[in-house]
């Protein structure tokens, strides 16, 4: 179930990061850093993940017993970011810890470009393309501003 977001963000490594490359592990770290003073009532889902790093994805992004990978914490989500050299697709859900995600596997999301916010009930989705570039869609200006306040220091 599909909803167009309010805001979507689109990030550079050349505009926002000071970086030739886009979508590198310290990357995604540095836009999750910004939303650490807001996280404590949420977590995190990752789907639909590939890309390059020094060893296996897997090891980093554990997936628990209905094969959801979900992180409690966005530290850990940032510190395992930061073991990823560089994301060719990804999806990165922030989701309220007190609701329930339900859904089959066929309708897990992808990394599919301005396809809008893919879960009821996320707050952000972060999606890495093709190397290229990260977007973001959220529904609240508040979390954009952190965002985009942050990765500018």
């Amino acid at each position: 179930m599909i909803s167009k977001a309010k805001y979507t963000l689109r990030l550079y490594g050349n505009k926002h990061f000071n970086d030739e490359l886009s979508c590198l592990g310290w990357q995604l770290a540095k836009l999750l850093e910004g939303l650490k003073t807001v996280s404590e009532d949420y977590k995190w889902y990752v789907f639909d993940l590939y890309g390059t790093s020094e060893g296996g994805f897997n090891q980093y992004f554990l997936t628990n017993s209905n094969g959801l990978c979900e992180f409690f914490s966005i530290d850990t989500l940032i510190k395992s970011s930061k073991k990823i050299i560089q994301y060719e697709t990804g999806v990165f859900v922030m989701f309220p810890k007190q609701a329930q995600l339900v859904m089959s596997f066929d309708e897990y999301p992808r990394t599919e470009e301005e396809e809008g916010m893919q879960i009821p009930k996320s707050i952000i989705e972060i999606r890495a393309f093709d190397f290229s570039y990260f977007e973001v869609y959220c529904n609240d200006e508040k979390f954009i501003k952190l965002i985009l306040d942050y990765i500018k220091k």
